[in-house]
């Protein structure tokens, strides 16, 4: 059942996701849905480049742990992943975590443990993992903000209500909800292409290359 899952999970994800892209959009109409879209796509772009400054910054792997254990108490952190205190950076934090963790099997411990690169990996998306995580309510505090800003000033209602107090009337009110569709199906498109990138990076990094690899002649259970 998880291999199908696997197989065809994400599919049906992406199909589900642009589906209630379409609906969605084409229930706003094309005004609306497109300035909701940029709106977005400004969030994205600022909260992209803070996550791309903290992950590229040498000296946040140090600092974000000061700032929690400065917050929640000294080793506090430390102590929430179960690792001791000499470990004062979070890239150091996710390794000893790994490292001491075996719910996972002596087979697979093995093989991380003795696999310098794969450690590298499994640490890298760890640290980048915990980033996203910082960084994602900034996105959508900033969705927010923008869209605060659209009701006070660039709202359907006020729009509708402009063009019919208007003295032109060959201008009429048009919601044109087709391209709404479109303009959610393209918006809603990028988020689930961006969604399976991260769910294939992981099930990738977590899998190794997606085959048993190990060494048939290793007795695991004999440390010899």
């Amino acid at each position: 059942m998880l291999d199908n899952f696997i197989k065809y999970g994400p599919t049906l994800l992406f199909l589900w996701i642009i589906l209630v892209g379409f609906i969605i959009g084409f229930i706003r109409g094309f005004r609306k849905s497109l300035i909701l879209a940029i709106n977005a796509l400004i969030a994205f772009t600022i909260a992209a480049i803070i996550y791309f400054s903290l992950v590229n910054s040498s000296k946040f792997d140090s600092n974000i742990v000061t700032f929690i254990n400065n917050i929640l108490g000294s080793g506090k952190l430390q102590d929430m992943f179960d690792v001791p205190e000499t470990n004062k950076t979070l890239s150091g934090i996710i390794e000893a975590r790994i490292l001491k963790d075996r719910d996972y099997g002596d087979a697979i411990y093995i093989i991380v443990s003795n696999n310098g690169e794969y450690l590298k990996t499994l640490v890298s998306l760890g640290y980048h993992l915990f980033v996203f995580v910082l960084v994602l309510p900034i996105y959508y505090l900033l969705v927010f903000f923008l869209y605060i800003i659209y009701l006070i000033f660039f709202s359907e209602r006020r729009y509708k209500n402009k063009i019919e107090q208007s003295d032109n009337l060959d201008k009429k009110y048009k919601k044109r909800m087709a391209l709404g569709g479109v303009v959610g199906l393209v918006r809603t498109t990028f988020k689930g292409v961006l969604i399976l990138s991260l769910l294939g990076g992981l099930f990738y990094m977590l899998a190794g290359t997606g085959e048993r690899k190990y060494n048939t002649d290793y007795d695991f259970k004999n440390e010899n």
